[in-house]
């Protein structure tokens, strides 16, 4: 009985949005939140061609999100999409949706629980036999606590933008050319394939920020440096949890700087780590975390 989504126009897209947002300095969660409300949904229009309101605006005002649909990217250690590829931007984008669905369940809004887990989702669809995944529609409670407790962390409007740069930069380091242009400014000691170690070593430069990554350039200091502590630790939460290079990720969080836990920065990278594989399924044809 919850009205999430825009009527659809006789040609089958959505209608725009009521306010002119994308010449906004910087929209408001509720801003992203009315966005997605804006289209179709997972359940009437779940591809990227009946949720434009969303894609729009999160392609405006995060300009790396560009950087995901050109050249090749690695999607996985050794894997590479043919160039072009929007696999990863979708990805991508799945983790800020599934950010902002967050931000609408912990402010009461039942969307936000209908954003993760309605529509038709294969072996993840509420009318699957439960097995190997686990949809979230059928444990709304625990999905609120949950939305509840990541709220509670974010205490202002600027931690919640901060954590929505913090996804769309946080796979920049599969591009191919991202790595290559970041390498070529470090000594062949320090150059590396790996991802994370790339955007950290991009997020310490300020010649690299201004060029590649301007949304975090935009954050300040403070925030830039609890980013790159992030990444810099090489902590896998995916990664441990499957049981792998668990030693490597664990020997990370012993040599983490102690004020980096108290602050809150290890909790952010680990929430940002959820929300990244909540992504990981999204498509163009079906964009919902």
């Amino acid at each position: 009985g919850i009205s999430c989504y825009a009527a659809e126009t006789q040609d089958g897209l959505v209608e725009v949005l009521p306010i002119d947002l994308l010449h906004k300095k910087r929209p408001s969660m509720a801003d992203f939140a009315a966005a997605l409300k804006a289209g179709l949904g997972p359940v009437h229009g779940p591809g990227q061609e009946h949720n434009r309101p969303i894609l729009d605006l999160l392609d405006q005002h995060f300009p790396e999100l560009r950087t995901y649909r050109q050249g090749r990217i690695q999607t996985s250690p050794g894997v590479e999409e043919v160039e072009g590829s929007p696999i990863e931007y979708y990805r991508t984008v799945g983790a800020m949706i599934a950010l902002i669905s967050a931000y609408l369940c912990a402010h009461g809004d039942e969307c936000g629980l209908t954003f993760v887990s309605a529509g038709s989702r294969g072996p993840m669809s509420l009318d699957k036999v439960p097995g190997k995944f686990l949809n979230l529609g059928s444990q709304p409670e625990a999905y609120r606590k949950f939305c509840r407790a990541f709220a509670d962390k974010m205490h202002n409007e600027d931690d919640w933008w901060a954590m929505l740069v913090f996804l769309a930069v946080h796979d920049i380091g599969k591009s191919d050319d991202f790595r290559r242009f970041v390498n070529s400014s470090l000594p062949a000691r320090s150059r590396t394939d790996d991802h994370d170690r790339v955007l950290a070593n991009a997020l310490r430069d300020p010649a690299l920020l201004e060029d590649l990554l301007p949304s975090v350039k935009a954050l300040g200091l403070e925030r830039q440096q609890r980013i790159a502590d992030g990444f810099a630790t090489s902590f896998q939460l995916p990664q441990l949890g499957q049981g792998e290079v668990s030693v490597d990720s664990l020997r990370s969080l012993v040599d983490m700087d102690k004020a980096r836990i108290a602050d809150g920065t290890l909790s952010t990278y680990l929430y940002h780590s959820i929300f990244d594989v909540a992504g990981a399924a999204c498509t163009e044809r079906f964009i919902f975390p």
